[in-house]
């Protein structure tokens, strides 16, 4: 079903998708808008409730005065708040995605933080291993 949020002076648009399972705060890439999870969302059935923001300047939302990646991350931010998540989210797509949780969870008003099973993924820092390959250049 599809739904509004008011930030500040613009709408976000947002399809919630509903059902008794986890969240799932499913973010779209850059030329792409939030119906392109009605496939995703079908096939996960009742495990997952996916919910699905048309990120700003895209399908139903307002364009915004910036297109900054900080931008896009208080907006997910936004809705995961006007929602009252506080249980875990998981997030896929855009590096949006990558960015939300290390600023949510947040505490609660109340100051107890939310719950998280989030970690981030690990990041190598060596380069990759050689192909295989022993041939050498003539």
């Amino acid at each position: 079903m599809r739904h509004e949020l008011r930030i500040d002076d613009r709408t976000l648009s947002y399809l919630d998708f509903g059902g008794p399972g986890r969240p799932l705060l499913a973010l779209h890439g850059g030329m792409s808008e939030a119906a392109a999870f009605t496939g995703l969302a079908a096939a996960l059935g009742d495990a997952w409730r996916v919910i699905a923001p048309d990120q700003r300047g895209h399908g139903g939302s307002d364009r915004a005065a910036d297109h900054h990646r900080a931008g896009y991350v208080a907006d997910a931010v936004a809705l995961l708040d006007h929602l009252g998540l506080d249980a875990p989210c998981r997030s896929s797509g855009t590096p949006s995605a990558v960015s939300t949780p290390t600023t949510w969870p947040r505490p609660t008003p109340s100051g107890s933080p939310r719950s998280s099973a989030w970690t981030p993924p690990s990041r190598s820092t060596s380069p990759p291993g050689p192909t295989g390959s022993t041939s050498s250049p003539a």
